[in-house]
């Protein structure tokens, strides 16, 4: 009796399934790349997809559990499972909550307009839906500005970078009032717009940021930019920091790691995605749309809670943010002064 009777023939697998095993490994080269953005902002550009690379890998390798590429299949699907793993867990917050007692808190809606909205009706109509006290703003175009002006008997405060028609604006609307001492600062040309804005007796330094798009796009160029105007906000005398915007960075990149570090200051979580093209049907944004709006408050902020909205027509969902700031301190004794707000340059 011959050898190749004794022994069972091996099934070969098909090159469609080779082919697949190969797209998957290949999959996993920006997916390990992403994890060291903190080398160039190239890797951390493939950070942002992590959680899609994740997923892809995942759901491939387990398919080809079933098939003769098994061993093979383990392997890709454990580093898919992995990968995600360490996206899911920035969407539980770690960030301090305020006290369930607490009786005066307050509502910041953050939004990326979309500056060639088709109906801007729908991002007023979830403005008074949701009736915030701030609004932090990105893309407000010149098509923008007669909408904007209609919320001034609402928001009589505001705030607006950016030289119209040629940059898209970044801009802070309010129905408190700005402090009377540290006048509204605009860095780059739409790109930041910071105000401290008085809350009960509190000034609290609020930031509306527009962020350009990772590497090969300046992004890193502009972070450097704005370095002079974020780094005051990490020595900030008690003064509560809340910086709102379309960051076009995820959670897990390094390049938001960047702004937490240099501002001292922690992200909110549990907004999920907030960005997907209008392209696509909105049904999808849960599954493949990316977190890149985000919230960053400082210590002296206690963030009750974080959600994105319902969708007013831009690419992006607004944010929602309910949080607390300290009641104003009494008046220092002589012996005993305090740090002086209008330290804080803005």
């Amino acid at each position: 009796m011959s050898v190749e009777k004794l022994v069972p023939a091996v099934k070969k697998p098909s090159r469609l399934l080779f082919a697949l095993l190969i797209i998957l490994v290949l999959l996993s080269v920006p997916l390990v790349l992403g994890f060291f953005g903190r080398l160039h902002p190239a890797l951390d550009s493939f950070a942002h997809f992590r959680a899609h690379l994740a997923a892809i890998m995942a759901i491939g390798g387990i398919f080809l559990l079933f098939t003769s590429l098994r061993r093979e299949a383990a392997m890709v699907a454990l580093l898919g499972i992995s990968a995600f793993s360490t996206t899911v867990n920035w969407n539980s917050s770690s960030q301090k909550t305020a006290d369930a007692n607490e009786t005066v808190t307050y509502r910041l809606m953050q939004i990326n307009l979309l500056q060639n909205h088709a109906d801007p009706k729908e991002v007023l109509q979830a403005i008074a839906r949701n009736a915030p006290d701030i609004i932090t703003y990105q893309e407000g175009s010149e098509q923008w500005q007669p909408w904007l002006k209609i919320l001034e008997g609402s928001y009589p405060y505001r705030h607006q970078c950016g030289t119209l028609p040629n940059r898209w604006g970044v801009g802070i609307l309010s129905r408190r009032a700005f402090a009377e001492f540290g006048s509204p600062v605009c860095t780059g040309d739409g790109v930041l717009a910071t105000a401290l804005i008085n809350l009960g007796g509190t000034n609290v330094l609020v930031s509306s940021v527009h962020q350009s798009w990772p590497w090969p796009f300046p992004q890193v160029q502009q972070f450097e930019m704005l370095r002079p105007a974020l780094e005051p906000m990490a020595n900030a005398h008690g003064i509560p920091v809340i910086i709102a915007g379309d960051f076009n960075a995820t959670p897990w990149s390094y390049n938001l790691r960047k702004y937490e570090m240099l501002t001292d200051t922690k992200r909110v979580a549990g907004s999920g995605p907030t960005w997907l093209t209008n392209r696509l049907p909105e049904m999808l944004r849960p599954w493949i749309g990316l977190p890149i709006d985000q919230v960053l408050i400082n210590n002296t902020v206690k963030a009750r809670s974080l959600r994105a909205g319902e969708p007013a027509g831009s690419d992006h969902l607004p944010l929602l943010l309910e949080f607390s700031v300290p009641a104003p301190a009494s008046e220092p004794a002589e012996d005993n002064p305090q740090p002086n707000p209008a330290a804080v340059r803005i």
